[in-house]
Formats: structure tokens, C-alpha cells, sequence
């Protein structure tokens, strides 16, 4: 029975602080995962910028051809360029070449950000997961000094100061009586202290 009582002991105290550790092992492993989706979400930006630059490139260069096939037939018609209907031709299609290269740049801009923000949000998940573990190893602490803190004696009932006479007595302290004396309770919190630092560097 002595031997059952003393396991049992051992079970309640060690239990909470395993079962802190479970938690905060499964916080991390969240957290993990969310910094590699913040991650990715970031590399899509980037992605999305160095796309849609090309993409505007490329655009500029056809519209370049595009604007000299025009030029060329206006020649061959016999039409001039820098005047009249030609003039307002040419003029319309480049006006038209900058019009769609700035189509180009603010879609890729839009999206870039959506993907910039969903990288932010994986990022602040990470550090609330961060938070619960360490919470899940200290709430495992607390639970094990309480019933730690639950085995120790109670004291026993404070001395009568006063006779049946009347007459007033020096108060006298029981030395046999379970009181709880700074002495016996140093090494217990010497021991909670010690577990407790393990939170910080977890």
C-alpha cells in the first residue's frame, strides 16, 4: 500500500508536467507548419512580381511590332505619319501599348500583395503557436506544484494563548506540530523554481 501510494504521488505530479510537454510538442509542430506556409506564400509573391515584370516586357516588344507593322503600311499607302490621320493612328496605338502594360502591372501588383498578406497571417500564426506552447509547459508546472503543494501536512490547530483562570500565558509553539517552517519548505521550492526555468528556454 505504501508502494501504491507513492507511485501514485509520483503519477500525479509527474503527470501534468508530461502531458505540458505532449501539448507543447504539438503547438511547435503547428508552428512549423505555419512558417513554411508563410513560407511559400512570400516565394509566391516574389514569384508573381518577377512574372509580371516579364510579362510587361514581353508586352512592350509586341506592341513595338505591332506599331511598326502600322508605320509600315501607312508608308506603303502613301499616308504620312507625323501629320493628320497617320499622326492620330500612331499615336492611338502606343497610347494603347501603355494602357495595357499598366493592366499588366496592377493585376501583378494585386496579387503579389494577396499573397505578400497570406504570408503575414502564416507568420502571426506562428508566433500564437509559439505563445501556447510555452503556456502548455507552464500550465504542466502549475498543475504539478498544486499537487505537489496538495501532499504536504496540514498544520496543526495554533496554541490557546489563555488559562481557564483568566490569567494571560506566553504564547508556546508545539515543536512535535506540523507546521510548515521556512526551513521544509526551501528544498520544495528550490524544486518548482528549477522545473519552471525550463519554460523560458523551451
Amino acid at each position: 500500500m505504501a508502494i501504491a501510494g507513492i507511485l501514485g504521488a509520483a503519477l500525479s505530479v509527474a503527470s501534468p508536467i508530461f502531458g505540458g510537454f505532449l501539448g507543447a510538442k504539438e503547438k511547435k509542430s503547428q508552428k512549423k507548419q505555419a512558417k513554411a506556409n508563410a513560407a511559400l506564400a512570400f516565394q509566391r509573391a516574389e514569384q508573381i512580381r518577377k512574372a509580371t515584370s516579364q510579362t510587361q516586357v514581353q508586352q512592350t516588344k509586341q506592341g513595338q511590332r505591332d506599331l511598326g507593322g502600322i508605320e509600315a503600311e501607312l508608308g506603303a499607302s502613301g499616308m504620312r505619319m507625323g501629320e493628320g490621320v497617320g499622326a492620330d493612328i500612331i499615336a492611338e496605338q502606343k497610347s494603347q501599348i501603355e494602357l495595357e502594360n499598366m493592366q499588366i502591372g496592377e493585376e501583378g501588383i494585386i496579387q503579389a500583395g494577396q499573397a505578400q498578406s497570406e504570408g503575414a497571417a502564416y507568420l502571426q500564426q506562428a508566433r500564437y503557436y509559439q505563445r501556447q506552447a510555452r503556456n502548455s509547459i507552464l500550465t504542466g508546472f502549475l498543475g504539478a506544484g498544486s499537487s505537489l503543494g496538495s501532499m504536504l501536512p496540514m498544520p496543526s490547530p495554533a496554541p490557546s494563548s489563555f488559562s481557564t483562570t483568566g490569567t494571560t500565558k506566553p504564547l508556546s509553539w508545539n515543536t512535535t506540530s506540523s507546521y510548515i517552517t521556512p526551513n521544509s519548505y526551501s528544498p520544495y521550492k528550490s524544486n518548482v523554481s528549477t522545473l519552471y526555468k525550463g519554460v523560458k528556454s523551451y
